[in-house]
């Protein structure tokens, strides 16, 4: 974050020097930041629920950056509902499930918003395939009050399928269903300020195939188009592509 116009140009100019890419310059708003969970498709998609991310020391201003993501427990407060006037909840539903409809989402997603000085709500982002991890992934928190993790998971491939949210648990083998939960492996090197196990997707991966029996958790390394040929009933390998295959059972711990 800087002060002025002119901090700002001389930022852009070492951020493009540095990642060769287009920089994006925003204003910062001084409100609270919400996030909203949504899922379903269509006419049926709905709110899962909304949270405040705000600072635990009330640090002004507040960024909820990856630094900050990493000590969140020491850092960060979670409040579900967010501490905003029923009438701004309400409008903030409307905005995010309008945003879910015009941008093409399907199954789940999250809408990320910052209130403004007067408290009006701005779009920051939307994250169409949002983190399920059990530990600390916004969209599981945010869902914590109202839902488990099974039912959450479970929500989502049931609303992928169409099927009725109220059946009996997911079975995957029982449903004649085949589920493969791939995850990338976690780069050998990374940028500077970044961690290698930021990237490491298998607790998440595994904390899901935990919730649905029969699943199988692959471990791929390669690029997308290399992905979906491993994922392909015909292509089940694929020579530049190396695969792990986990049990679905098997559970790991991570930060």
């Amino acid at each position: 974050m800087v002060a002025d116009g002119a901090a700002a140009l001389e930022r852009s100019h070492w951020l493009r020097a540095r990642y060769g890419c287009p920089v994006l310059v925003e204003q910062y708003l001084p409100g609270a930041e919400i996030t909203v969970g949504i899922t379903g498709n269509g006419p049926g998609a709905d709110v899962l629920g909304m949270m405040e991310i705000a600072s635990a020391a009330n640090e002004t201003p507040f960024v909820y950056s990856v630094d900050v993501k990493r000590d969140w427990r020491r850092r960060v407060r979670y409040h579900v509902p967010p501490r905003i006037p029923p009438t701004t909840r309400a409008t903030l539903r409307r905005l995010a499930l309008t945003a879910y409809r015009l941008l093409g989402c399907r199954d789940f997603a999250r809408i990320d918003f910052r209130l403004d000085a007067a408290g009006a709500p701005t779009s920051s982002k939307c994250n169409p395939l949002p983190g399920l991890d059990p530990d600390n992934s916004d969209l599981v928190i945010l869902c914590a009050p109202t839902r488990t993790y099974d039912a959450l998971v479970q929500g989502v491939l049931l609303d992928a399928r169409g099927a009725d949210r109220r059946a009996d648990r997911l079975s995957v083998a029982r449903d004649g269903m085949k589920v493969l939960i791939l995850h990338t492996a976690p780069p050998q090197t990374v940028d500077p300020g970044r961690r290698v196990w930021e990237f490491d997707l298998e607790p998440a991966a595994c904390g899901i195939a935990t919730v649905l029996p029969g699943a199988t958790v692959a471990r791929v390394r390669g690029e997308p188009r290399e992905i979906l040929s491993c994922s392909r009933p015909t292509h089940p390998t694929s020579s530049s592509t190396s695969a792990r295959r986990r049990s679905a059972g098997r559970s790991s711990s991570h930060r």
